[in-house]
């Protein structure tokens, strides 16, 4: 795990930017969502990892147990 953060470490460092194709697709979404053009003023990676954990919660949330009445 740790050869794999490190990879992408140096990967991130070599080509920091968000590649222009993602960052348009991106504007796109945000225009149709908001029914106009926004201008973007800053765009980056996330480093964390509140997709994975968020995605946890709500297969979790499924496992409710449900007592019958």
């Amino acid at each position: 795990m740790a050869q794999l953060e490190a990879e992408l470490a140096q990967r991130r460092a070599q080509n920091p930017g968000v590649p222009e194709d993602v960052a348009i697709a991106i504007s796109a979404a945000v225009a149709a969502f908001l029914g106009h053009r926004a201008k973007i003023k800053q765009m980056h990676y996330r480093t964390g990892q509140a997709w994975a954990q968020q995605g946890r919660v709500v297969v979790q949330a499924h496992h409710n147990i449900q007592r019958p009445r």
